[in-house]
């Protein structure tokens, strides 16, 4: 069971909010010009809730056995589960969470309450929801100061069989901006850092080692020389061009041709860029090629660009291990049973050594999409494993090579899914939606922060750790 924080502005009544990292940041310096606009307003607003997301998904009025006759079940949340959180964040940090048994005692006074009283039950609910915030916001994993994250009006999510240059490059006024949470709890302030200029969206966001750059996608500005989608790099805190007052933001430069998209990167240990380009001119096979496929390529430091990769179909998701290795999703085509075999990938930066990581010769995960490593571990990864014509989000799947590569060998749970065992479905649609989660980050191995819509669909984005 873990708490989520959602993140809903004013001016839609559906909006994605997509956590991309977070990070200490350097205390923002006051930023002056004769024609800048204010970047610290919460522009545009952003209303912070404090929501829960349920382990076994029970609907706020179905009776429960803890309940007298004809009372319905105003608690949201298992006492179970808060019981085996405050219980394992007790074990694994020790004096780093102190209260962990003064909690449990809070804890077992409200259960003995709910048993005994004949009385309405809502205020030992209302105590056990402020027992449940406080004992989980004392993790000490999100003992940070700021939480970054793009709030978008749109889910930035693509078709399975294609790739984030089919995300819209561009946007309506006021439809993304990156955001700052902090503190991070219910009752922290949000402010804008950063909105793209001239209506550009906010694609596959990485943030530097160094936490004071990050890159990101969007439609390319060099009409004629880059188009489709390109590669930006803002600093962070952003600086102003004095002449206007807006955000100073690089286009880098990769493969310029006006037919290509270079998108989805991420930082090497060397400041070199890998990242996605359409660059090989093949397309989509089951299409009829009609939109493009992409490979990876590499970015030196010096600005030369090499290829990395040489497959038929889509690599996605370039991401860094902490060996220092790239993983990365392929999807393998030709002569196999296409809707089944996307393979998560790792190599080192230049390209050499592609070795299968996860789901070869596997007909289960069909898709391993937005996969990240857990911190310190080269073998533990997180990722939303989905279908073949299912969408881009699926459930959150942790899996750990050091028990198994192949179907569900390696899977170490289904997030949330405690205790449950993880069947290998063949199929073409999963049925991973209730949450559907679009991207994670690991604290630990039981620990994350991810974008999600906690009650599957797209009713709007969440986060939730």
């Amino acid at each position: 069971m873990r708490p989520f924080l959602r993140k809903s502005s004013v001016f839609s009544p559906a909006r994605a909010v997509f956590v991309i990292a977070f990070a200490l940041f350097p205390i923002l310096t006051a930023l002056a010009a004769k024609k800048q606009q204010p970047m610290n307003p919460d522009l545009p607003p952003t209303e912070v809730r404090w929501g829960w997301l349920r382990h076994e998904y029970q609907k706020p009025n179905v009776q429960s056995p803890r309940v007298a006759p004809r009372q319905t079940n105003p608690f949201r949340n298992d006492f179970d589960s808060l019981r085996l959180a405050i219980e394992d964040l007790t074990h694994t940090f020790g004096n780093k969470y102190p209260n962990g048994q003064k909690y449990l005692a809070q804890l077992e006074k409200i259960a003995k309450a709910v048993k005994e009283t004949d009385s309405p039950l809502k205020p030992l609910a209302d105590e056990f929801d402020r027992l449940f915030a406080e004992a989980l916001l004392a993790n000490p994993l999100i003992d940070f100061d700021k939480l970054l994250f793009v709030d978008s009006a749109t889910a930035m999510t693509p078709s399975n069989w294609l790739s984030l240059d089919s995300i819209g490059g561009t946007v309506s006024p006021g439809g993304v901006a990156l955001k700052v949470l902090s503190p991070v709890s219910p009752g922290g302030k949000v402010t804008t850092l950063f909105i793209p200029p001239e209506h550009r969206n906010l694609i596959a966001i990485d943030l530097h080692w160094d936490a004071n750059k990050l890159l990101y996608t969007a439609t390319g500005m060099k009409s004629g020389k880059n188009g489709g989608h390109q590669l930006f790099e803002v600093d962070l805190p952003p600086k102003l061009d004095p002449a206007t007052g807006q955000p100073i933001v690089r286009e880098l430069e990769t493969i310029p041709d006006g037919a290509v998209s270079n998108y989805d990167a991420c930082y090497g240990p060397d400041d070199s860029i890998i990242f996605v380009s359409t660059a090989t001119m093949n397309g989509v096979p089951c299409i009829g090629g009609s939109r493009p496929i992409g490979n990876l390529y590499r970015r030196r430091t010096d600005g030369t660009v090499e290829r990395l990769t040489n497959d038929q179909d889509h690599d996605w998701h370039p991401t860094m291990l902490p060996d220092g290795r790239v993983m990365y999703l392929r999807w393998d085509y030709t002569d196999t049973p296409h809707a089944f075999n996307r393979v998560m990938f790792s190599m080192s930066p230049d390209g050499t050594g592609q070795t299968a990581k996860y789901g070869s010769n596997s007909y289960w995960p069909n898709c391993m999409f937005y996969p990240k490593p857990v911190p310190g571990s080269s073998t533990k990864f997180v990722a939303a494993v989905m279908g073949h014509h299912s969408g881009s989000t699926g459930g959150m799947f942790l899996f750990d090579t050091a028990k198994g590569n192949f179907e569900a060998d390696g899977v170490v749970q289904q997030i949330p899914g405690y205790q449950k065992a993880v069947v290998p479905t063949i199929a073409d649609g999963l049925g991973y939606n209730a949450p559907n989660i679009t991207s994670s980050h690991p604290l630990s191995d039981k620990y994350f922060l991810a974008a999600c819509w906690p009650g599957g669909g797209g009713g709007g984005g969440r986060v939730f750790t």
